[in-house]
């Protein structure tokens, strides 16, 4: 055992641990085990990562010297690494920002005097003089929160790009395959099935552009405001040298809260010391992205209904049991983000005055959302990939309907329409056997008119009433 004091007493502490004092009282008087820091390796390796771009820019500026820094940045590549990922002990509910800050801060320290005296412990190297220089755990902590939940998205981009390719492909190959348009589940004119992709996939693309634009604003961080904003505490030079330093050690364009209207100097940072409302722009970009995928998971669900009773134009060719689960995940998904997104409300509504205290739960719930994303898309992605089109069914389905009418209205009448419509309803024939059978259009006029793929093309059936537009006219 070895001893340490702080500003409460001495404390006792297992002499190969890297924490000291503060987390030792911390486990003492604030632990809950729920999610621990050691269990996430990105955030530890983000907090080296600042504290190394911290050290550097205090050795830069002359506030450490290059002793002293050369030990500190030395113990924060070794953090970057993940050799102390065990001594995070603390959790990320509850001890968020003072404890996981203070936590880094004596791993840090008591490596660096282990590097300089040959023993873990106080020594040369102080937590707070030394490694905390010119930061807060104010400042600090959101700006960790900030970039390891940039990073996160970069995994959910690329598993949302691998679905966009998917989709893309899906509205090439599926462009000549008709289906039955359906309007609150009743019959609509055709369409094809690579129209129905191609509206998913612009659905999807527009929804991640918005999700990047959140990720994008992760990178105007608080690291400066210090405690409050007032950057009290900063050495001289500081501000002005971190954010290159920090830039490079993420190789990101990372810049300092501020905004162009700012009526009083470092406005943006008092916004930033005291609200946590990214987390509602962010959650609802993922919450956005998520829904997107959702609304296609719900067509895939009826189109596949059946084989029977059910709509049955799509299935799949591997085990249906794999894609439903796969679909069934996105869903929960979606149950999950929203309730992030309601988190995240609360969380920013509950904070007062000067300091956003409330934002542990809503991070980690954020992060276990991430986490959870980057895994259920490329599952979603797999369903969408192998799944294929009852062409037959389908094409059955759009020929038998008596949406088909809608044709002939537009050339001869919403009533003439009707009449067929009526017609083919009651005796359970099509649009076309209707017209051919009772002489109400000439057999070829009908075939073309009722040509379900030039029912899908737009300029053809632009076309078609053109050219029988001019016909009526002729005969009259």
């Amino acid at each position: 055992m070895r001893k340490e004091v702080d500003g409460l007493g001495s404390v006792e502490l297992p002499s190969d641990v890297y924490y000291g004092a503060q987390t030792a009282r911390r486990l003492k008087n604030f632990y809950i085990r729920s999610i621990l820091i050691s269990d996430l390796p990105l955030l530890i390796k983000v907090i080296g990562k600042v504290k190394k771009a911290c050290a550097l820019t205090n050795l830069e500026i002359s506030a450490l010297n290059e002793k002293k820094a050369g030990v500190i940045i030395h113990a924060c590549e070794e953090m970057i690494e993940g050799k102390f990922n065990e001594n995070f002990v603390t959790d990320a509910w509850v001890s968020h920002g003072t404890g996981v800050n203070m936590n880094a801060n004596e791993i840090i320290a008591n490596r660096a005097n282990e590097l300089l005296t040959g023993e873990i412990g106080p020594g040369p190297i102080h937590p707070n003089t030394h490694v905390n220089m010119s930061q807060s755990s104010n400042d600090l902590y959101p700006t960790v929160e900030s970039l390891t939940l940039y990073l996160l998205i970069n995994s959910v981009l690329k598993a949302c790009d691998g679905l966009e390719n998917v989709l893309k492909e899906r509205a090439e190959s599926w462009k000549g395959i008709v289906r039955l348009g359906r309007t609150c589940l009743q019959d609509a004119v055709p369409m094809t099935f690579g129209q129905m992709a191609g509206g998913w996939h612009s659905l999807l693309h527009r929804n991640i552009e918005e999700l990047r634009n959140r990720q994008a604003a992760l990178l105007n961080v608080a690291l400066t405001a210090t405690v409050l904003g007032t950057g009290i505490g900063l050495e001289p030079g500081f501000r002005e040298k971190i954010f290159r330093n920090l830039s490079n050690e993420f190789d990101l364009p990372i810049k300092i809260s501020s905004f162009k209207e700012e009526v009083i100097e470092d406005s943006a940072l008092f916004d930033a010391s005291q609200n946590c409302d990214e987390f509602i722009h962010l959650t609802g970009g993922v919450l956005s992205v998520i829904t997107a995928c959702s609304r296609i998971a719900s067509d895939l669900y009826l189109f596949s209904s059946g084989p029977e009773a059910g709509f049955n134009e799509f299935y799949w060719r591997s085990d249906v049991s794999d894609a439903y689960c796969a679909l069934e995940a996105m869903v929960r998904l979606k149950q999950q983000a929203a309730s992030c997104q309601n988190l995240a409300v609360l969380a920013t509504n509950n904070d007062d005055l000067d300091l956003a205290v409330t934002t542990g739960s809503t991070f980690t719930n954020i992060i276990e959302l991430l986490l959870n994303t980057q895994e259920v898309i490329p599952l979603f992605t797999k369903a969408l990939k192998e799944v294929s089109v009852n062409k037959d069914k389908a094409l059955r389905n759009a020929t038998i309907s008596t949406a088909l009418a809608t044709s002939a209205s537009s050339i001869y009448g919403y009533e003439f329409g009707t009449k067929i419509a009526h017609k083919a309803f009651e005796k359970k024939q099509s649009c076309l056997e209707i017209c051919i059978s009772e002489g109400l259009i000439p057999e070829e006029d009908a075939k073309e008119i009722f040509d379900v793929r030039t029912m899908t093309r737009s300029s053809s059936t632009q076309q078609l009433i053109r050219k029988y537009q001019e016909k009526l006219r002729t005969n009259k």
